[in-house]
């Protein structure tokens, strides 16, 4: 953001400030208190016209907001459909255990988990035929997975190919979307379309991260992704 050395520290630490009042956030929401915030939906008709073509369709998100929120509202816009989360994380931590016992409504979110043998690709395709929701987050690369590459904040880096090969191939419908919190405790939801080419991977991901700057600017103190991101720590 070319923050000065000392307003750079600041955010630092005001940015681990917002992830904590957004854990908490979570929490609060799962064990029932959802009434006590208020939120607003930016381009909900992309989300609501997508299903409507019953293909399916493909969530791209990021380690920016509180994405995992959003089912909790949805309830109240007549949007009932099952979202599958890709993840890559096989672990049941006593944290994720501790939090599904507490939450007053068991969560709809369903994982499908990415395997070696690549047959998390068929339970993909089986989500998209009964006209459910794929959710990817497009910011995440691991040390040896394979990946594509494109420039973020003025600086290359590397990105998870999966996201972006899977949804350029499917025929799908695209969509961006973040949850993110505002003052006091409200929360906004932006739903953008992608306008995806058959087979352009790189295509997408440019156009990713074009979405993807654009809320960073705006929510400069909220992309929660903790780690060297442009590999460039000596």
């Amino acid at each position: 953001m070319n923050y000065s050395f000392w307003k750079s520290k600041a955010s630092v630490f005001k940015s681990y400030f917002t992830f904590g009042k957004v854990l908490i956030d979570k929490t609060a929401i799962s064990v029932g208190l959802r009434d006590r915030f208020t939120y607003e939906f930016d381009g909900i008709e992309n989300l609501k016209n997508l299903l409507h073509e019953k293909k399916g369709g493909i969530l791209i998100s990021a380690h920016i907001g509180n994405f995992e929120i959003a089912e909790h509202f949805f309830a109240d816009i007549d949007f009932d459909c099952q979202i599958n989360l890709v993840t890559t994380d096989l672990e049941v931590s006593v944290i994720k255990e501790y939090m599904e016992s507490i939450a007053v409504k068991k969560s709809n979110i369903k994982f499908i988990y990415v395997k070696d043998d690549m047959s998390h690709i068929f339970d993909i395709n089986k989500a998209l035929s009964n006209n459910e929701l794929i959710c990817f987050t497009g910011d995440r690369y691991f040390e040896g997975s394979k990946f594509l590459e494109a420039e973020l904040l003025g600086k290359s880096a590397k990105f998870p190919a999966g996201p972006f090969l899977i949804a350029s191939r499917l025929g799908v419908p695209v969509v961006y979307v973040y949850v993110m919190k505002e003052k006091e405790l409200h929360y906004h939801l932006y739903a953008r379309v992608a306008q995806v080419k058959k087979r352009d991977a790189q295509g997408l991901l440019n156009s990713y991260v074009q979405n993807l700057e654009v809320m960073l600017k705006k929510y400069p103190l909220q992309w929660f992704n903790y780690f060297d991101f442009w590999d460039d720590i000596t």
